[in-house]
Order: C-alpha cells, then structure tokens, then sequence
C-alpha cells in the first residue's frame, strides 16, 4: 500500500465528511423558510438522513479512505474523530454561560454527545476490520493480522458505549444521567 500525500489521506475524508455534514445542516434549517409542503418535504428529509449518516456514521468512509491512502493510525484517528469533536464543540459554544464549568464538564457524558464519540470509535473499528482484510487479500504474502489490538480496542469500546446508550431503548442511561446531574448539581 502507497502511502499518499497528506491532503489524499488526511484532508480528501475528513472534508468529504464535513462537507456533507455542513451542507445537510444549512439545508436542513434552511428548510424552515419553503413553503411548500412537498418541497419542504423533499429537502428536509434526505438532508437529514446525510446530516445523520455524516456524523453518526462518517467513520465507516473517511477512515477506511484514509486506511486506503496510507494514512498512519494517528491521522486515522484524527480524520475519524474530527466531525464529532468538532460537532461537540459547537454544542459547548451554545451552552456557554448557560451552564457552569463543572455541568459543562458534565455533559460530555450526554447521550447525544458520549454516543455520538461511542458509535463513531465503532466505525472506526468496524473500518479498521474491512481494511485489515482487505488488505490481507490484496497482499497475502505480508499476511496482516486483521484483528489487531486497536482494531479489538476500538470494537470493545465503540460496542461497549453503543450497548450502554441503546440499552432499554436508551431510556436506562438517559435516567442515570439525569438521576446523576440532580445530585451533583441541582440538590
């Protein structure tokens, strides 16, 4: 496998990722301004199914691009974790001054937040295993392992963070939150 330049492995996916997500979101709130139902309709709903697919899911092209382009496992991590940290940080900006630092330190753990980091390290997993074999299949003499330790890692805690948000149809860890919040902050 080649390795690339810098702007192949690293920028080409993580700015497809962010592209998609940006532009689904200015589509998306733009969508508040059609008047038309079934124009509304039509721009709403796909733009957001690609916002979700981009921020949820954005792991599952841009590392398995960046794998392809010979990205090093620093810079996948960087091309795969990018939209989501980004995301959260635009979620902090317009909670500044409404909570305080400890419940913004806090909320990092809110299912929307800690799920959206959890599912994305799945991804990432997930594309670190079809690019381990994919790779042991183009070059079987090398023979890679496609069950590395970070690839076992990745799945382990992407699983882990998943099932625990999803469990009892996420209502479980929603209530902990909360139950936790109260008594840390509000009593």
């Amino acid at each position: 496998m080649e390795r690339q330049s810098f702007s192949r492995r690293v920028i080409f996916p993580l700015s497809v990722v962010l592209t998609v997500l940006v532009a689904s979101s200015l589509l998306y709130d733009a969508t508040g301004h059609i008047a038309g139902r079934a124009l509304k309709a039509a721009v709403l709903y796909p733009s957001a199914v690609l916002m979700l697919l981009s921020l949820w899911l954005g792991p599952l092209f841009s590392n398995t691009v960046a794998f392809a382009r010979g990205a090093s496992t620093a810079e996948r991590f960087l091309v795969s974790l990018s939209v989501p940290l980004l995301w959260t940080a635009k979620t902090y900006l317009s909670f500044i001054g409404i909570y305080s630092p400890g419940e913004l330190v806090y909320l990092f753990f809110h299912p929307f937040i800690f799920g959206n980091l959890g599912v994305n390290v799945l991804c990432m997993g997930i594309s670190e295993l079809i690019s381990w074999r994919r790779l042991r299949r183009r070059m079987p003499e090398a023979s890679p392992r496609a069950l590395k330790p970070l690839t076992v890692a990745l799945l382990a805690a992407g699983f882990a963070v998943t099932a625990l948000g999803l469990w009892n149809g996420g209502h479980s860890y929603y209530y902990h939150y909360m139950d936790i919040y109260t008594a840390l902050f509000i009593n």
